[in-house]
């Protein structure tokens, strides 16, 4: 199985080993063991010198040795396989290794320390790069390591239902349940609670003049409610105008 290497990252790689042709048994001892240099083939390509010839005998005189590959070695993705020639001095078996360079994002993954990082392409065989079609559902169950049940998120909405909320219009407009305002409840009507709103259309068409009917544009109203005091009868009101 091919050794995997980070892309562009230098490295001394063990190599080996290397033995002699006459028995088959003694190890090559000693740095020079080459002489035409050391040979790269980067992922099927044709055959390249390699950026670096330095050779350490590391395991005290035994049959393996630690050859030093610069990042320009092994800055081309896929099968990477090294050889070297032996030199005229020594009659040695032929020497080869295979690595495997794979990029820094996976190398990183299976054998760094930091936390895997994970962009979402596809979801559900569909790209993500859509707001609708491609988008997982979530149930959050917790926020902030607290319960979802009892936090109260805050949240900036760009989009409802694929329209743009920047403009008040139907079709981008979020429907909504007050349940308080201004941390008063509305359930009953009261001050506290009470909303104040200043009307600025009728059924799609400018309030123009108050008081009064708005123009050509009337509205009906049933107001239970004036300044937290509960309102009266119109035989009432037509009495205190009198």
């Amino acid at each position: 199985m091919a050794r995997w290497l980070r892309q562009s990252t230098q490295v001394c790689a063990c190599v080996g080993p290397f033995i002699k042709v006459s028995d088959g048994i003694t190890a090559v001892a000693g740095a020079d063991v080459v002489s035409g240099g050391c040979r790269l083939k980067k992922n099927n390509a044709n055959w390249v010198p390699a950026k670096s010839d330095v050779f350490t005998n590391e395991d005290g005189g035994g049959p393996f040795f630690e050859v030093a590959l610069s990042a320009g070695d092994v800055d081309t993705l896929g099968l990477l396989r090294w050889t070297c020639y032996p030199s005229a001095a020594f009659s040695i078996f032929q020497v080869w290794e295979d690595f495997m360079v794979v990029d820094p994002v996976t190398y990183d993954a299976y054998f760094g320390t930091g936390p895997i990082r994970a962009d979402v392409n596809v979801w559900n065989h569909t790209s993500v790069a859509s707001h609708a079609a491609g988008v997982p559902v979530v149930d959050v169950l917790t926020w902030e390591h607290v319960s979802a049940a009892s936090v109260v998120v805050s949240a900036n909405v760009g989009q409802w239902r694929g329209t743009v909320v920047s403009a008040p219009t139907t079709s981008g407009s979020i429907p909504v349940d007050v349940v308080y305002w201004n941390h008063g409840s509305v359930a009953g009507i009261v001050t506290a609670g009470a909303p104040s709103i200043n009307l600025v259309t009728w059924a799609g068409s400018p309030v123009s003049a108050m008081p009064g009917a708005p123009g050509a544009v009337a509205g009906s109203v049933d107001v239970s409610s004036w300044g937290g005091k509960a309102g009266r009868a119109e035989h009432q009101r037509r009495d205190m105008g009198r």
